[in-house]
């Protein structure tokens, strides 16, 4: 009685459950076929028991013999598999199959049940798809997008936000904190901390850091997801790349410092340097090297005029570590960046050699003068803007020329590179030194125009001080000359009667010695009266072409006897070669005899005495160095002044003289000295020019 009722509640279940409930034996022939199986298949009882292989049911043909196997070896097994209902329909089913035993204990047949899941694989299969879509829209937007937990764990995280941190690793799992590598600043302001102090959506900017320590801006828009409860359950935390946008910023902020920087410098040379550590610093713009040329408009050519960076790739990261630990802000930098630097280093010697006619337009620096635009080279080998010679001399594949323009003009070219760290040269590159270009062209021609009138300024002084000079002189001479005319004649009568008495007082001593005095003072004031006459009557100079070696060596030579009785050392380094000049080769002698004289004197107990000649600036320089006793600084504002003298017995009329001649020929006289180490002459006389003519 319990068996039989036993037996009708199971078949109540198996007609009602919704699962498909089947029997087979062990050939696989169905014995039992439920009325789940009905509505799930659409095939009836009738039409399935008894049959063996009902293939059809599924797409694969082996798919039945398959599982029987499986079972028999594994005892049960679990798949899901596409199926055909018998109007055509396809379905997907879950399928579990277990052996079945008997009374005896003997394998029976199989049991399957079987579970109709299309409507849930396809709600699955339809929410991948919409998950697929929103991350491919999250991805349109170049947004970073990261779900947190309460923990400020990621649940999850966009691959735009992978990308942009360079996440090396999944960082599902990872506190938030690990990803974005927050100090305690920023973890202070942190948005997602906030929220978990209760704050409702944020919206803010946050600075973080990749794994490679790179620098990265957002704008962070975070928002608390709340439960059924209203509980915090997650964060939504969506970050915007803004680093290109901050960069922009700091570029624009930087040009800005950088043209305050230079317009606020006057002096050319300290200028192009500054102009050029701008070009090559990390702190400002950052290339490698940086070589700056300028139009020489006189000589139609383009000069290579100075260059900053290294000169090996071990050299430029041992600057840069060096740069990076001593400044931390540009600001400091600029404040001590020191012009010496670069002087006599290869690259800039090797710059100041470069010399191009703006015909040449084969060169890319002409071309780029000429055109007035950027000129980017990415393969100077292969690129047919560049010659073969420039390439061997820059020594890079990669370069970037930039004109500098001021004014409608072009004054010059900028060409930077990477040669050490390789980095690209992009188009924002190009951009950014423009606009920097820009500026140090004004700041360029500003200073070029602050020298040249400095440069009038100087020589206004000069012609001033030669006015002064002259017309002193002048007024001098004349008192002079008239001085002379009034006692001359007066000192012959007194020298002849001087002569007649020690001529006919032969007896008396001390009227003969104190003949002899008066004799001796009237020689010495006539030597007095001759200088002075000499002064107030300078000869006309009788220009010739001459070379002032020869000149310098005939001065020497009419004092070696006197050089070798006071123990005086000469030392003559006369550079050989020089350019000849016009000059009265007289009155320069005279210009050095003076000169060596008052060396001489200087070196009562002996000591050094250098002449030296040199080619500076179109000009001859000769110096006349002496390590004799020196001079203050006063004596040195007073030693051209006509009669002023420090010596004993001394005229005052020599350096006078001396320094006029030198006006006479166009050039000048400098001097320098130190008491107690010696006093050096310097002689400037201009070099002959080709169109000169003889006067």
């Amino acid at each position: 009685m319990e068996r039989r009722r036993a037996n009708q509640q199971l078949e109540h279940i198996l007609q009602y459950i919704p699962l498909g409930i089947s029997r087979m034996d062990e050939k696989g022939v169905y014995t039992y076929w439920n009325p789940g199986n009905e509505k799930i298949f659409g095939y009836m009882a009738d039409e399935m028991v008894g049959k063996r292989t009902p293939e059809f049911l599924t797409k694969s043909p082996f798919y039945l013999k398959e599982t029987l196997e499986q079972c028999r070896a594994h005892g049960n097994v679990e798949r899901e598999a596409s199926a055909l209902r018998k109007d055509g329909k396809e379905i997907i089913i879950y399928e579990y199959t277990t052996n079945l035993v008997g009374d005896d204990g003997a394998f029976a047949g199989f049991l399957s049940v079987t579970h109709d899941i299309t409507g849930r694989k396809r709600t699955e299969e339809q929410l991948r798809s919409e998950k697929l879509n929103l991350e491919k829209i999250v991805e349109a937007m170049g947004a970073g997008v990261t779900l947190l937990d309460n923990n400020l764990k990621v649940v999850w995280a966009s691959n735009t936000l992978k990308d942009r941190l360079h996440l090396l690793e999944n960082p599902i799992g990872m506190y938030c904190q690990d990803i974005y590598h927050c100090d305690a600043e920023i973890r202070r302001k942190c948005p997602a901390n906030m929220i978990l102090g209760g704050a409702d959506g944020l919206c803010t900017e946050m600075r973080a850091f990749t794994e490679k320590g790179e620098v990265k801006y957002s704008h962070i828009i975070s928002t608390p997801i709340m439960d059924e409860q209203g509980r915090l359950k997650n964060i939504l935390v969506m970050s915007l790349d803004a680093t290109e946008n901050e960069k922009r910023v700091h570029q624009l902020s930087l040009v800005r410092q950088l043209g305050e920087a230079m317009q606020g410098t006057l002096h050319l040379d300290r200028l192009l340097h500054l102009i050029l550590t701008c070009v090559t610093a990390g702190h400002a713009l950052g290339f490698n090297r940086a070589f700056l040329f300028l139009v020489n408009v006189r000589r139609d050519t383009i000069c290579g005029r100075m260059a900053v960076g290294p000169a090996s790739a071990e050299e430029a990261y041992q600057v840069w570590q060096k740069l990076t630990q001593k400044y931390t802000t540009f600001e400091d930098f600029i404040k001590e960046a020191d012009y010496a630097y670069i002087k006599g280093t290869p690259l800039d010697i090797m710059t100041k050699l470069l010399a191009y006619p703006l015909s040449q337009e084969q060169e890319v620096v002409v071309s780029c003068a000429l055109q007035r635009k950027p000129i980017l080279i990415k393969n100077a080998t292969e690129d047919p803007r560049v010659t073969k010679e420039f390439t061997r001399i820059l020594g890079a594949r990669e370069f970037l020329c930039i004109p500098l323009v001021a004014r409608g003009e072009v004054i010059g070219v900028i060409v930077a590179d990477n040669l050490y760290s390789s980095t690209p040269i992009t188009k924002d590159h190009v951009e950014l030194l423009t606009m920097f270009a820009n500026q140090a062209a004004l700041a360029i021609e500003n200073a070029q125009a602050y020298k040249r009138l400095e440069d009038k300024i100087n020589e206004l002084k000069d012609i001033q001080e030669r006015l002064i000079r002259s017309e002193r002189l002048a007024i001098m001479g004349k008192i002079a000359a008239y001085i002379a005319h009034e006692i001359r004649n007066p000192l012959t009568t007194i020298g002849g009667f001087a002569q007649t008495i020690l001529r006919k007082c032969t007896n008396d001593d001390s009227v003969r010695e104190s003949s002899q005095i008066i004799k001796d003072e009237v020689k010495r004031l006539e030597k007095i009266l001759a200088n002075v006459m000499d002064f107030t009557k300078p000869q006309k100079p009788l220009k010739t072409e001459a070379e002032i070696n020869g000149i310098v060596e005939n001065a020497c030579l009419l004092f070696e006897p006197l050089l070798r009785m006071q123990g005086i050392q000469l030392i003559k380094e006369f550079t050989p070669n020089l350019s000849k000049t016009i000059v009265d080769p007289d009155l320069i002698k005279q210009v050095f005899v003076n000169l060596i004289k008052n060396a001489v004197e200087s070196m009562p107990t002996g000591g050094t005495l250098t002449m030296k000649t040199v080619t500076e600036d179109n000009c001859i320089r000769i110096d006349v160095i002496d390590t004799g006793e020196g001079m203050t600084q006063e004596v040195m504002e007073n030693i051209f002044v006509p009669f002023y003298t420090t010596k004993p017995g001394g005229t005052g009329v020599g350096l006078a003289v001396t320094h006029q001649i030198i006006d006479e020929h166009e050039g000048q006289l400098k001097v320098k000295s130190e008491v107690g180490r010696g006093t050096t002459f310097s002689v400037y006389l201009p070099v002959m020019c080709d169109e000169k003519k003889l006067t």
